[in-house]
């Protein structure tokens, strides 16, 4: 069904049946107009066929095209269908008023009656057309709730390590490198608390675009938490590559963030983890790249760290505490294992 559906909405197929089904009708309409006075049966299969029955056939297949152009297409067969029936009706009162006849009057509330029934057809696919667009948007929007962030239009949390594991099952099978980041803005309660929140978000939505823009189309970008994005880097992962990228984010980051002609800069720790350098699952290169963000905020903040840069005291220190200091609050990621 799917696939007959997709072969009448092409272009050339719907022109196709238009013409044909106009010539057809017209036909009937020729033939109705030059039989309309005959008195003799027609002879058709050998059958003698009354001419009230043979013209009330005609007409019912007139009918019966002009309806099915409207329930086969969309406005250009509704439009077809009006203009056809309408042709019909008025060669039917232009024949009741010459003849002075009432023969075609039957056949004038027979036209009648199709033309409301073609207008009420597409009044209802109409009708029809617009719920299903509220319904697709209404769905688009549930999806866009369901997947992405509301305030930076990336991925959510829950979206972003689903991503995580597929990519790393791909990695797994194909043998690639990935880069798992973390990004964190300095003292963001710090924005919140001095300039309002309107401000830290402003600044938020400001750091997902222009991470975005440093991104290569095949990375991936979420946020994670209150002011933390999170990266999945998948394309040309050499180590020389990912230092770029992480230099280049970090120096965009700087820049200044112009809220109500005031000029707000801020500065982000950046944690990075590799896969399979640094683990093999999601959760322990979340909580790397999660450990090796919050060495660089230990070490000065404004930072950019790898996993592997950090000295063995320090990391086993990190895992075996599972937990950041007050300042930073527990991390759903820094679980002790």
């Amino acid at each position: 069904m799917l696939d007959k559906n997709r072969w009448l909405n092409k272009p050339i197929i719907q022109i196709i049946i238009m013409i044909a089904g106009a010539l057809v009708y017209l036909y009937l309409a020729l033939w109705l107009q030059q039989h309309a006075q005959q008195l003799e049966p027609h002879q058709i299969f050998g059958l003698e066929i009354p001419c009230s029955i043979a013209n009330g056939v005609v007409t019912q297949l007139q009918m019966l095209i002009a309806v099915s152009l409207v329930l086969m297409g969309g406005k250009k067969f509704f439009i077809l269908a009006l203009c056809l029936n309408f042709l019909s009706l008025f060669s039917s009162l232009m024949y009741v008023f010459r003849s002075k006849s009432i023969d075609s009057v039957p056949g004038i509330l027979s036209y009648i009656g199709v033309m409301i029934i073609v207008l009420l057809i597409g009044t209802y696919k109409r009708r029809i057309k617009d719920q299903v667009s509220i319904l697709r948007s209404q769905e688009s929007e549930l999806r866009e709730l369901a997947y992405y962030d509301g305030l930076t239009g990336v991925l959510n949390r829950k979206s972003f390590i689903n991503e995580l594991n597929q990519q790393l099952k791909f990695s797994s099978e194909h043998d690639r490198k990935l880069y798992i980041v973390f990004i964190d803005i300095d003292d963001f309660k710090l924005v919140n608390d001095t300039l309002g929140h309107h401000a830290g978000d402003h600044v938020l939505q400001e750091l997902a675009a222009r991470i975005k823009s440093e991104l290569h189309v095949s990375d991936i970008i979420g946020r994670l938490g209150g002011d933390e994005l999170g990266l999945i880097i998948r394309n040309d992962v050499e180590d020389s590559r990912i230092k770029s990228c992480l230099k280049a984010i970090h120096g965009r980051a700087l820049q200044p963030y112009t809220i109500e002609d005031n000029d707000i800069r801020a500065t982000v720790s950046v944690g990075a983890s590799a896969y399979p350098d640094d683990g093999i699952t999601s959760e322990e290169l979340l909580k790397r790249a999660d450990i090796a963000m919050y060495q660089a905020k230990m070490k000065g903040k404004s930072q950019v760290l790898f996993y592997s840069e950090i000295n063995e005291t320090d990391a086993r220190k990190a895992l075996s505490e599972g937990s950041r200091q007050s300042s930073y609050g527990a991390r759903p990621f820094l679980e002790k294992a």
